[in-house]
């Protein structure tokens, strides 16, 4: 993702979650608000990994984020921070 941040990552399509799991892995119901919560407790499943942010995306956004921060940016790299405690804890 060439600008990644907040803005840009936030604009992702809105898609039918899946989770391509390992043949060895359990399955997750997403379907459900149940479901959803056993993925997050259980199952170690990030809304990053539910929108399909990738760990290089998420890299990309703690990159920009620090630079914001060298830049006495605060408040821009708080909301890329924000985007990265919520996305994947």
């Amino acid at each position: 993702m060439a600008a990644a941040g907040y803005s840009a990552l936030t604009g992702l399509s809105s898609q039918e979650p899946t989770i391509s799991p390992s043949p060895d892995a359990t399955t997750v119901d997403l379907s459900t608000p149940d479901g959803i919560a056993d993925a997050f407790v259980n199952h170690g499943v990030t809304l990053a990994s539910v929108k399909g942010i990738t760990d290089d995306d998420l890299e990309s956004v703690y990159a920009e984020a620090y630079g914001h921060l060298a830049e006495g940016r605060a408040q821009e790299a708080m909301e890329d921070l924000m985007l990265l405690v919520t996305h994947d804890p």
